[in-house]
């Protein structure tokens, strides 16, 4: 890619001295976006290395949702763990002994995993949440979108004066100003989150490793791949680490595998290359963009009588051994008229973020350093332009003819998902242990409440009903139970698929919801995909989905991609190529065995499925569910009995029935499978023979 790119990779040492930028290929008339901080601005570089970061991934890698069981953070790739300890080793900007590491879909869901892990539930009140503005917009936005009883969004540091106990965000160096921080609210009932995902060497000047109890990053900031979704926190405490877990288990169930090793690969490039001092050195190549570019722009404000950019000290740089300037990766433009720049700025065809969005006025404005060289070269044209006619003339206040290009509702577009308080149910022994009702509770989110059965449910009003079909944990054929004009219904189809059940029509829900791991068995690459009509729906799950962790792994996307198509393609055979063929064998055995162990007992029983037509195989076919629902007939406590024999189950109690009830992974590798049974066929033999107390 030409432009600033390939200058600043040639010449690192040169100065731009023009005010006037070079013109470029963009139409006039092409809105430039400056709001977003996407940055492909460092896309050459990665691709200049090459084979260097290419991985391959067979189909059967990274299957298991686990990846270290021993780690508290059980979820986390090792050689990433390893890759962040070394690159903060050779960086020098935190520290990384005596800590835990827990990864996340990007630091925006390990924020939130953190305002979980210092909330604390026994409490009355929210704990209160504060940032110093001009604050990062996304903060208020994510405190406030769920309506969460554990946490309340108090706005501005520096204006804080409420008693007890209170979170405060430090971002450092800021977004959107660049600055760096330390707290400002300084009480002892206050925990801190250091939020550092700019402090990288291409940004701002190293000046020492930092210490504090929790450290966020992140890999798009770092080296630009913001798709991948991968961000780390660096957690002293251990219980802090715990409960930050807790959420990424509830929330998602871990991160995305393929997204962590591609990353470790990375990173590993990136720290070798800091060993060398030219073109190689990712840090010194996207350092010397940003300074060619903060220049440039400096060029152009300095000729304006309103314009004004912070300036930043100049400050010794460990990594580099030497004194250097920050560049951010955002210009915080502050103008001396009192009117709302960012609506000024889009009638000049450029798209920027108000500072009202930052917790500061509208005569600031938020602009992206990470635009494309076109973009970047055509927005200084336009800049210049602006400031040739404020040098001249009196800047008018239009009052409400400017109305901002988006105005953020204090009540918006996701709480209006759920009108009022909705009730929220499901069918008895329906909802999975630390699915439904823990994902409707962990929160105490204000927009929905968990109701429990949806038997039992007798509430006026709007409500929400979770339909498992089949059912976890019973493999039950399920349809909705309530059925009252004002409900709405979310059909969870996750086991709809022709190796656990037959398949006799295809559904035709609202919202249908279905996960890779069910359907192919990859639970490490955690890929979901929802089936919405309509597109207002759609459009704030994905709302939700960029508030909560600005979407979804790149990579985890495009190999389940390949694998469907696979999968697609083997089902057109009628051997071992076809995947529902060999998983559907696998299941059927494993049910046989097991009904055949069972069916000796007085004590133990398993449901009984009705023998269906499957339109994908063409005849008549049993269910095979992913969970076997033991029940037994003696009243006693089951999960700790079958325990006492070295098998952990799950107690009925979970899933809102008896604890008579278990449920069994039928999905066990085939080892422990045997065992299961063996010992199973050994408990019953003793039921039989004698009364179980």
């Amino acid at each position: 890619m030409g432009g600033l790119e390939n200058g600043a990779t040639n010449n690192q040492n040169s100065s731009p001295t023009t005010t006037k930028p070079t013109k470029t290929s963009l139409s006039p008339d092409s809105m430039i976006n400056l709001d977003q901080g996407d940055p492909t601005l460092f896309e050459p570089y990665w691709r200049k290395m090459g084979d260097k970061c290419t991985l391959v991934i067979e189909g059967c890698d990274l299957m298991s949702y686990f990846s270290d069981i021993s780690n508290i953070c059980w979820f986390l790739q090792p050689q990433l763990g390893d890759a962040i300890k070394r690159l903060h080793r050779v960086v020098g900007n935190a520290v990384t002994e005596d800590r835990h590491i827990v990864v996340g879909t990007g630091s925006t869901q390990l924020l939130m995993a953190a305002l979980y892990a210092l909330s604390s539930p026994a409490d009355r009140h929210p704990v209160s949440l504060v940032a110093a503005a001009p604050f990062y917009s996304g903060y208020k936005d994510q405190a406030e979108f769920l309506r969460s009883g554990l946490y309340k969004w108090e706005g501005d540091a520096h204006t804080f004066d409420k008693d007890g106990p209170y979170i405060e965000v430090v971002t450092s160096p800021n977004n959107p100003d660049g600055a760096v921080r330390e707290a400002v609210v300084n009480r002892g009932a206050g925990k801190l989150v250091y939020d550092l995902a700019y402090y990288w060497p291409q940004y701002t000047p190293i000046t020492q490793p930092l210490d504090h109890d929790i450290m966020l990053f992140t890999f798009s900031k770092c080296t630009g791949h913001a798709g991948s979704r991968i961000g780390w926190a660096l957690v002293k405490d251990k219980e802090v680490a715990r409960k930050m877990t807790e959420y990424m288990q509830i929330s998602s169930i871990g991160v995305s595998k393929e997204s962590q090793i591609r990353a470790a690969k990375i990173l590993g490039v990136l720290g070798e290359g800091c060993r060398t001092a030219d073109s190689e050195n990712f840090f010194q190549y996207s350092h010397s963009i940003l300074k060619e570019r903060w220049e440039r722009l400096r060029n152009v404000v300095k000729n304006s009588r309103v314009f004004s950019l912070p300036k930043y000290p100049r400050d010794y740089c460990n990594f580099t051994g030497k004194y250097m300037d920050s560049n951010p990766a955002f210009a915080w433009l502050h103008s001396k008229e009192d009117i709302d720049w960012e609506s000024r700025l889009r009638e000049h065809k450029i798209i920027a973020r108000s500072g009202e969005r930052f917790g500061a006025s509208p005569k600031h404005v938020r602009i992206s350093m990470f635009s494309p060289p076109e973009a970047f070269n055509l927005f200084l044209e336009r800049l210049s332009a602006i400031i040739d006619n404020t040098n001249g003339n009196v800047i008018l206040k239009f009052g409400n003819v400017l109305q901002p290009f988006r105005k953020k509702n204090p009540d918006g577009a996701v709480r209006e998902a759920v009108v009022n308080l909705l009730n929220f149910v499901c069918k008895e022994e329906e909802f999975v242990a630390e699915g439904y009702k823990d994902q409707a509770e962990f929160l105490r989110s204000g927009l929905y409440k968990w109701e429990g059965d949806a038997h039992t449910f007798d509430k006026d009003g709007p409500y929400i009903e979770v339909v498992t079909s089949p059912n976890n944990p019973d493999g039950a054929v399920r349809e909705a139970v309530v059925n009252r004009g004002e409900g709405k219904l979310v059909y969870d189809l996750a086991y709809y698929w022709p190796q656990y059940t037959p398949i006799t029509q295809p559904l035709d829900h609202d919202i249908m919801l279905f996960t890779f791991s069910k359907c192919t068995g990859h639970a490490g690459s955690r890929i979901g995909w929802a089936l919405v009509k309509d597109k207002e729906v759609a459009r704030k799950m994905t709302e939700y989905m960029q508030i909560s962790s600005i979407g979804v792994s790149k990579e985890s996307q495009i190999r389940a991609a390949k694998i469907l198509g696979v999968l697609g393609e083997g089902c057109r055979t009628a051997d071992s190529e076809n995947f529902f063929q060999y998983s559907h064998s696998i299941l059927k055995e494993r049910w046989e065995r097991l009904r055949n162990v069972v069916k000796n007992s007085r004590v133990f029983s398993l449901p009984k499925y009705p023998r269906d037509y499957c339109n994908f195989t063409g005849k008549y076919m049993d269910s095979n569910p992913a969970f076997a629902w033991l029940h037994s007939k003696e009243d006693i406590d089951w999960e700790s009995r079958l325990r006492e024999h070295q098998i952990i189950a799950r107690s009925g109690e979970r899933f809102g029935a008896s604890p008579k009830h278990v449920r069994i992974s039928m999905f066990s590798p085939p080892e422990a499978f045997n065992l299961f049974l063996e010992r199973l066929s050994a408990i019953i033999d003793n039921t039989n023979g004698n009364v179980v107390t």
